[in-house]
């Protein structure tokens, strides 16, 4: 998903009394809408947009716009400001903003309500920038199928260190909410609230770095996903959020990224790439190749220990596509495997050697 870096160029209204509609904060014209924004910040160029009034938004609620084209530069006097924070209600009840809205690395702050019944919006994806999402930003949003949250790209001490995102109905209302998935530097804050109330049937995936141990969703059929070294598999994005790399370690784990990749590049366009580092133990075939074709592998390894398993896997790894096998030959009881003749693999031997010349009974078959 490509995310927009428009630079819009607009003049400020210079009127007199147009300043004076909120306290310190100005009106600018923008496609003959005013914006309000406030927190101007003349020596670093930042801005905010809304007033920050509860409930009243930064532009007219009825103003028609695509997500896609959302102004997150704006210019003063031939200066140009970059938006750095959404004020609470800075969008509260903007129904006609349709679409993704593709929140840029600049953005920190997501206040309370910032986002609220915007209706119309179907998507959001944020920046590695955001340090913080209020609690209530995106209540209402009757429209919102994902929400995608990075987080930053590493922890540094002294700099930001984590996106705080808040659990005090913060997607409540979001009937038709399918998935949120929050990057591994994702921290919970506001978890005596409960996340979703109203909502059905969505899961919210996250790291499990201790953060999120006390979240609720509430509604019904909502379901946390843990993700993270301790778990079936783990999660993390490239430099872009382009890619999601995910790193399974069991079979079921690996069944899970890849139903879970078909869903992230329906939601958000982005494309998954498998990384097994050990090989994957195939005991109950729930692997099948149109799984296998929702991502990319460096490498695809399973271990194997019976026909039946080995029967699986080839049904489900492609010809054309390289296949290493885990044979363990330590146990003199096991059935031969039989590998056809057009299939090549990897073969890996473990255990202590004392069983290797049994191999050609382990394999009649195999390049």
């Amino acid at each position: 998903m490509n995310r927009p870096h428009n630079r819009l160029k607009f003049a400020a209204i210079a009127a007199a009394g147009v300043f004076a509609m909120a306290a310190h904060a100005d009106t600018v014209e923008i496609g003959g809408v005013n914006w309000t924004y406030a927190e101007k910040n003349d020596t670093d160029k930042t801005i905010a947009l809304g007033s920050g009034t509860y409930k009243v938004a930064a532009i007219p609620t009825d103003t028609v716009l695509d997500a896609s084209d959302f102004p997150w530069t704006v210019d003063f006097d031939g200066e140009t400001y970059t938006v750095v924070k959404l004020n609470g209600s800075a969008l509260y009840s903007c129904e006609n903003l349709k679409g993704v809205i593709t929140v840029p690395d600049e953005v920190a702050t997501i206040g309370t309500w910032a986002i609220a019944y915007c209706r119309g919006l179907t998507h959001a994806v944020f920046g590695r920038g955001v340090e913080s999402i209020g609690g209530k930003a995106f209540q209402g949003c009757s429209g919102l199928l994902g929400v995608l949250i990075p987080g930053p790209q590493t922890v540094t001490k002294g700099t930001q260190t984590y996106t705080e995102v808040s659990a005090d109905d913060t997607f409540t209302d979001a009937t038709a909410l399918k998935i949120v998935l929050l990057g591994p530097n994702t921290k919970g804050a506001d978890l005596s609230g409960k996340m979703m109330r109203h909502v059905s049937n969505s899961k919210v995936y996250v790291p499990d770095n201790g953060y999120w141990d006390s979240l609720a969703l509430g509604g019904s059929n909502n379901k946390i996903v843990k993700y993270g070294q301790g778990q079936a598999f783990d999660l993390a994005f490239d430099d872009d959020v382009k890619t999601m790399i995910a790193t399974p370690t069991t079979e079921q784990g690996l069944a899970d990224v890849l139903n879970l990749a078909a869903v992230v590049k329906e939601e958000f366009g982005l494309n998954t790439k498998v990384s097994i580092t050990n090989a994957i133990e195939a005991t109950s075939g729930l692997v099948t190749a149109e799984m296998l074709s929702n991502a990319t592998f460096d490498a695809i390894m399973f271990t194997v220990n019976t026909q039946a398993q080995l029967d699986n896997v080839l049904k489900a790894v492609p010809k054309s596509t390289q296949l290493g096998l885990v044979i363990d030959p330590t146990d003199d009881k096991k059935e031969p495997l039989t590998l056809p003749a057009d299939r090549e693999v990897w073969v890996h031997l473990a255990g202590n050697g004392k069983y290797i010349p049994k191999v050609n009974g382990l394999i009649i078959s195999f390049h």
